[in-house]
């Protein structure tokens, strides 16, 4: 047995240390009682995940808000160095936050953290006029008893957190305590030592708010001890009460006649629940199970079950337009909050930061924004998921949102003073918005939109629009192709200026071939010369050709005629030009256009040493010897007995060709060249034989050989043979 409730009390105590809502039962204050609770934004005090067992934050404590207009949910504070929260109240565009051992104050819209203080053991919240009450109840960590103060109720000045008065354990309550209420001028405290086990209390403490006095204290009865939550409705003070963790109950304190009423809710194994006043009744739901029962609180009797609600809660709050936002976790790994219409019905459903366990809402009637700011809202529609910031350029990002496909609307704060800033929108995806906000004369301004930015803003670069006139600081021409580009601008002002076609920055032709100084784009191709059409189209009309570059196209096309055959036709036999050319009716066309040259080389395509460039075959068409190698026909002088590579026609040698039935070719056994890349070493070339003497039949002796003439050529070796040359 003793093993059980060990078990059951180190399940309770995890849930205190992340949340003190150590209950069997969590009461939910409703906004049909609290009519400080508006329907509007959602803050969620998501209370995060501490691990007792080896001291470290998991995940950390946050604050996020819901925009009901947009379904939107979006994390905008995240609390580091605490290991839980206990509670969250709101104040008008303030917002007090209980977490661990300090409470914080931020400023609702911007949530910029304001001040904060240290305060052990700080559990519950109330403001009553410009007091702000703290209940306090703690826990030793090293040996798990209970932190024993010198109060357990303190006030604090809730503008600048100065000190301003205690509630000893003499004038005040004796034990830790928990939910704070007020109504008129008394504020009235649960004091439940939640945190001695086996020694829990049931009592109700009353304080007079306008003097700061302990009056006296409401005694809930054997049944009641352990009250953990409070709400008023009339002049009933109900508290749903934990007991000593076995079961649970309600009491009912009528403060017009001081009547105490407890009553059991149920016998039920200890565990963490949940309840809200909805309506006339009182709706809980044991631990871990889905089923919400209801409770008569003017009968003080279960009287049935909400049908249609099957989901295990957490933390429950009612807009004013009767919507239920419920929460669940598993108080380590997730957070989810459901929406119920008056049907228990469920709307919708967001994922929220571990363990959502505070709601409270806030007007947007000035969006929270305070004095120097201004509240912003941005109604759009996106075409697929898009993206709108605002900044203060260059460094200071104002506000961001991420927006999915559909409609919507979101607000924010702004600075109301932004003259002397330079404010930068950025715009990507497919979106129509506008943009409005109250004026610093009260003015509703609405004509930003989508299609007027461009109009009123000071730059404009893309997506990016600038408006002040401080961002003429940052702007200039940022296109490198431009005169006055400026490495240095951020965005475009509009003053790029560029260079005149054909021209460079400094207005000289970027081409001009013949320096005339008139680009050659600009310049004339044919000067003064002009084609004389009227020619061409009198005698070729017929066949669809009416100027000069047309006759020339169909005299290629059609006879293969080169641009200079072309020009130097006289028409014939076609027709009579009178004796003129092309050349003398299409000066421009054909100006420039001169005679071929011809270039002499081998035009065999077949040869090895083809000359693509050829016009005329010159002979010296090569041959591959029996090694591969390309021979090329040479003139052998007999005088210097060494071979001139030179075209046949200019040889006064003797020829040593490509054709193997003359007597000199390549392939001839005494031509040293043939077959010489066989050998491995390199070979000498050398012809055997010298010329001694060059005579003819008339005994005339010759350097040289001549044309048309019977010669003799006398060797060193005494051989002799029969020449002649033919030109």
């Amino acid at each position: 047995i003793k093993l059980f409730f060990s078990f059951i009390k180190f399940i309770c105590l995890k849930k205190i240390f992340q949340t003190m809502k150590k209950t069997l039962l969590t009461f939910f204050i409703s906004t049909l009682f609290i009519t400080s609770q508006t329907s509007d934004n959602l803050i969620i005090l998501n209370e995060g995940y501490y691990d007792f067992t080896n001291q470290e934050i998991v995940e950390p404590v946050s604050i996020g808000v819901y925009f009901p207009s947009t379904e939107i949910y979006e994390e905008v504070v995240i609390i580091d160095g605490v290991r839980f929260a206990s509670d969250m109240i709101v104040d008008g565009d303030i917002l007090y936050v209980a977490a661990d051992n300090k409470i914080l104050k931020y400023q609702i819209g911007s949530f910029e953290l304001i001040n904060e203080i240290e305060v052990q053991g700080a559990r519950n919240l109330l403001i009553h006029n410009n007091n702000l009450f703290i209940s306090r109840g703690d826990y030793d960590y090293d040996t798990w008893s209970p932190v024993v103060f010198d109060s357990y109720l303190l006030v604090y000045n809730k503008d600048d957190f100065s000190f301003v008065t205690q509630f000893d354990t003499e004038n005040g309550p004796a034990w830790s305590t928990q939910n704070l209420v007020s109504k008129d001028d008394q504020v009235f405290v649960a004091i439940n030592n939640g945190f001695e086990w086996n020694n829990e209390k049931g009592l109700v403490g009353v304080i007079d708010a306008n003097n700061l006095t302990y009056t006296n204290e409401f005694d809930l009865g054997e049944n009641g001890t352990n009250p953990d939550n409070m709400v008023l409705k009339g002049d009933f003070l109900l508290t749903v009460n934990n007991k000593n963790w076995s079961g649970s109950s309600v009491s009912r304190i009528n403060l017009s006649n001081n009547e105490v009423v407890t009553e059991d809710l149920a016998d039920l194994s200890t565990g963490c629940g949940t309840s809200a006043l909805r309506g006339d009744f009182l709706n809980y739901q044991v631990s871990q199970e889905s089923t919400v029962h209801k409770y008569d609180y003017v009968n003080m009797e279960t009287v049935g079950v909400e049908e249609g609600m099957n989901l295990n809660f957490y933390e429950i709050i009612e807009s004013s337009d009767n919507l239920l936002y419920a929460s669940s976790t598993d108080f380590f790994s997730y957070g989810e909050v459901y929406v119920f219409d008056e049907n228990n019905e469920v709307i919708n459903s967001f994922s929220t930061g571990i363990s959502p366990g505070t709601f409270a809402f806030y007007s947007s009637e000035n969006g929270g924004c305070s004095d120097n700011e201004t509240l912003m809202t941005l109604n759009y529609t996106s075409s697929g998921k898009s993206t709108f910031s605002v900044s203060i350029y260059p460094v200071e990002e104002l506000y961001s949102a991420t927006l999915s496909d559909g409609s919507g609307e979101i607000s924010s704060c702004f600075p109301s003073e932004l003259e002397n800033e330079c404010l930068s929108v950025e715009i990507d995806g497919n979106l129509t918005w506008s943009l409005n906000w109250i004026g610093t004369g009260g003015n509703l301004n609405e004509w930003l939109t989508s299609e007027s930015i461009s109009d009123f803003a000071t730059y404009s670069s893309n997506s990016s629009y600038y408006f002040g006139e401080l961002c003429g600081f940052f702007a200039g021409c940022i296109d490198e192709l431009a005169c006055n580009y400026n490495d240095s601008s951020a965005f475009d002002d509009g003053s790029c200026i560029y260079a005149e076609e054909y021209y460079d920055c400094d207005g000289n032709c970027l081409n001009d071939e013949d320096g005339d100084g008139i680009c050659d784009e600009l310049d004339s191709p044919c000067d003064d010369l002009v084609d004389n059409d009227s020619v061409i189209e009198e005698n070729f009309g017929s066949f669809f050709i009416n100027d000069c570059p047309s006759l020339i196209d169909f005299l290629f096309d059609s006879y293969n005629y080169s641009e200079y055959e072309s020009c130097s036709w006289n028409g014939s036999p076609m027709t009579d030009f009178g004796g003129l050319l092309i050349f003398d009716i299409c000066p421009c066309s054909c100006d420039g256009v001169e005679e071929p040259v011809d270039f002499y080389g081998c035009t065999d395509e077949n040869a090895c040493n083809y000359d693509i460039n050829a016009t005329i075959d010159n002979g010296t068409c090569g041959l591959i010897d029996d090694c591969g190698d390309c021979q090329v026909p040479y003139c052998y002088d007999v005088i210097t007995n060494q071979p001139n590579y030179v075209n046949q026609s200019d040889c006064d040698g003797v020829w040593v060709g490509n054709d193997p039935l003359d007597d000199y070719w390549l392939g001839s056994p005494w031509n040293p060249y043939w077959n010489s890349g066989c050998n491995s070493s390199t070979i000498e070339l050398n012809f055997s034989k010298n010329i001694v003497l060059i005579t003819d039949i008339l005994g005339r002796n010759s350097k040289e050989l001549s044309y048309n003439n019977p010669q003799f050529i006398i060797y060193n070796d005494g051989s002799v043979e029969k020449v002649f040359k033919v030109k």
